[in-house]
């Protein structure tokens, strides 16, 4: 064994937060064969230029059934509005939960906190244990959104499967992914406040959200409330 060679390993400090962060989504989703997508309330992503690029890739749905979908303007819009429920359920709730889309995709959905603030939500899938339900709501919002229900039924077996992981083990890694994530917005927000202190800093945010509450995914993006308070 060439403790030299390790050690040298170890004192170089390895990754960076963003390439840690790489290798933990990947990580995950080879190994329980699953997707990922971040809800990004608060600009998780937009705090450091490679975080943003580490993140891109899971701040959509990427899996070839909402991919389908969305091609479908009202299908899009009844997506949006389904985040738009999540935002709200996950500010009264404070735990992660198994949920199940409108066209039948089941996700585990796990909560970004810090300092009681919510600050997105991460959705792992895709899952399907109620094959006739799901073909059910497909067909029903076919007819209303004039897609293919067929195709659609087609590609939705495709994506999906049985939640066949362990729950638990896989809860726990995502939860350190949750806290990570936190963890970096924490870091490089009050890293770059020029000394305000936390209860300054939230105030300040919240001036700049114009006092009005993050109830759609979209909504910190649009107010671009971290702009004022991170270096280009």
């Amino acid at each position: 064994m060439d403790l030299t060679a390790i050690n040298k390993v170890l004192e170089e400090g390895g990754e960076t937060a963003a390439e840690k962060l790489r290798t933990f989504f990947l990580t995950l989703q080879d190994e329980y064969r699953v997707t990922i997508n971040l809800h990004d309330l608060a600009g998780i992503s937009q705090v450091d230029p490679e975080i943003r690029t580490v993140l891109e890739p899971f701040l959509y749905h990427n899996n070839p059934f909402c991919n389908h979908v969305k091609k479908t303007g009202r299908a899009f819009a009844a997506c949006c509005q389904n985040k738009t429920i999540l935002c709200r359920f996950f500010r009264a709730k404070d735990k992660p939960f198994y949920g199940v889309c409108y066209l039948g995709i089941e996700e585990l959905r796990y909560p970004i906190r810090w300092n009681g603030r919510l600050l997105g939500f991460l959705c792992v899938g895709q899952f399907c244990g109620d094959r006739d339900g799901a073909d059910g709501k497909i067909d029903h919002y076919a007819k209303k959104f004039a897609m293919d229900a067929g195709e659609a039924k087609r590609i939705h077996r495709l994506a999906t499967r049985p939640l066949d992981l362990d729950v638990r083990r896989f809860g726990q890694q995502t939860g350190f992914l949750a806290d990570y994530l936190a963890l970096l917005y924490a870091r490089y927000i009050l890293a770059k406040a020029n000394g305000l202190t936390r209860k300054a800093l939230e105030a300040a945010v919240d001036a700049v959200r114009g006092g009005q509450s993050v109830d759609n995914p979209e909504a910190e993006g649009q107010r671009e409330a971290l702009k004022k308070y991170t270096e280009d």
